[in-house]
């Protein structure tokens, strides 16, 4: 089967910037998807896919395996297994953003946006997490980086011009949501 549509995978530690850069205004939702121009969808909401999980995994990966003419943003990390890989590979191209930011930085983010400091065994879980996907080259088509530790301007023109090269120039210019 010849892979027609694309799925970038938005990925990254718990405050290295994944729901900023996603966050856009949009055409339509429902609870499964966010719908950012007329054949592009972020599974989730606006703030990525994490929110998914009271759902079924195979539930979902069933959904967009069953899509024709559609490329999906999911961002997160509960979608971002090898079998998850797998399963889309089958339809898909699949891209990979890694949201790279420096631990001091994301030690004071996340701090800032919970009031706790980061659990380390769960930075190390994570750590462990991130590389062994990104190590698997086989499940991926495309591996892009991004240093979220600048301005949330330049990450989201990297961004964006990911965007536009990996689904092919077929998608409009992005009109970011404000910020709350």
């Amino acid at each position: 089967m010849m892979r027609k549509n694309t799925i970038i995978f938005v990925l990254g530690y718990h405050g290295s910037g994944k729901s900023s850069l996603i966050k856009q205004k949009f055409i339509a939702k429902n609870n499964i998807l966010v719908k950012i121009n007329s054949n592009t969808y972020i599974l989730g909401n606006e703030n990525g896919a994490d929110c998914l999980s009271k759902y079924k995994k195979t539930d979902i990966r069933n959904y967009i395996m069953s899509t024709n003419d559609a490329n999906f943003i999911i961002a997160g990390l509960f979608y971002s297994r090898q079998i998850d890989f797998a399963t889309f590979k089958e339809k898909f191209k699949i891209v990979l953003i890694y949201l790279k930011v420096d631990k001091e930085i994301l030690e004071k983010r996340i701090l800032a946006r919970s009031g706790k400091p980061m659990n380390p065994v769960t930075y190390k879980k994570e750590c462990g997490r991130m590389i062994s996907v990104l190590r698997k080259k086989h499940l991926y088509d495309k591996l892009y980086v991004i240093n979220t530790n600048k301005d949330l301007k330049t990450c989201r023109e990297k961004y964006q011009a990911i965007l536009k090269k990996e689904l092919f120039n077929n998608i409009e210019e992005f009109d970011y949501a404000e910020q709350t």
